[in-house]
C-alpha cells in the first residue's frame, strides 16, 4: 500500500490524531518536553511518526453524509426472528443461535453512522477499531429492523453486506443484511467468528453515532 501524506488525511483522521495526543497528555503519557521535541522535528519525521501507526490501525472509513440518519424510538418488542416481513429470507440456522428469552429494552430516537470497510478484518478487528467498549456500538434487534425498513437505500447494494452489532443475553452477535432485488436477506453470526472479510466486498457497518 502506498504511504499517504499528512495533507491526504481526512478531517476525521486528523481530529482523531489530535484527540489522542491531548488524551495522552492528560494521562501523563506525553510530557511538555516531549511535545516540544516533536514540534522541532522535520516535517518528514513527523509525517513518518504519525502516518505509519495510523495506517496500521485504521480499518473503517466514515461514509460521507451517513452520520445524520436517525432510527425511530422503539419499544424493543420486535426481534429479528419475528421481522420476516422485513427480511423475507432469513437463514434457518440463524434462529437457533439466539436466546428466545430476550429481555425487552425500549430505546429513544438514535442517530447512527455508517462506515465502510477499508482493511481486511474480522468482526473483532473492525468493531474494535471504533471502540473497545462494544456496548457503545450495539443496536437492539428492534432498532436494526427499523433501520433496514426505513433506510434500504443505505444498505450495501448488489449483494454486499451491511453489518450490525447487537447483544443477546450477554453475548455479542453480528446481523449481516444483504440487499437483493428480491428483498432483504438476513444472516446472524457469533461476534467471535474469526472469518476475515475482504474490503473489496464493499461492506458497510452501522453503529450509533459516537459524537451525539
Amino acid at each position: 500500500m502506498k504511504r499517504r501524506k499528512i495533507d491526504q488525511l481526512s478531517v476525521q483522521e486528523l481530529i482523531a490524531i489530535q484527540v489522542e495526543i491531548l488524551q495522552d497528555m492528560q494521562k501523563g503519557k506525553i510530557t511538555p518536553s516531549q511535545m516540544k521535541w516533536f514540534s522541532n522535528l522535520s516535517y518528514e519525521c513527523r509525517e513518518e511518526l504519525l502516518i505509519k501507526p495510523l495506517e496500521k490501525e485504521m480499518r473503517l472509513g466514515l461514509i460521507p453524509g451517513s452520520d445524520f440518519l436517525k432510527i425511530d424510538a422503539v419499544d424493543g418488542t420486535l426481534t429479528l426472528e419475528n421481522s420476516k416481513h422485513v427480511f423475507p429470507s432469513f437463514a434457518k440456522n440463524s434462529c437457533n443461535i439466539l436466546d428466545k428469552n430476550k429481555s425487552v429494552v425500549p430505546t429513544p430516537e438514535t442517530t447512527v453512522e455508517i462506515y465502510g470497510l477499508i482493511r481486511n478484518s474480522n468482526y473483532s478487528q473492525m468493531f474494535g477499531s471504533l471502540n473497545s467498549d462494544l456496548d457503545c456500538l450495539c443496536l437492539t434487534q428492534h432498532q436494526i429492523k427499523n433501520f433496514c425498513k426505513k433506510y434500504p437505500d443505505h444498505l450495501g447494494d448488489k449483494g454486499n453486506a451491511t453489518f450490525f452489532l447487537f447483544k443477546n443475553e450477554k453475548k455479542y452477535f453480528v446481523a449481516n443484511v444483504y440487499f437483493y432485488a428480491t428483498g432483504l436477506t438476513l444472516r446472524l453470526h457469533h461476534f467471535d467468528d474469526h472469518r476475515i472479510w475482504e474490503k473489496d466486498h464493499l461492506i458497510h457497518i452501522v453503529v450509533p453515532n459516537r459524537t451525539v
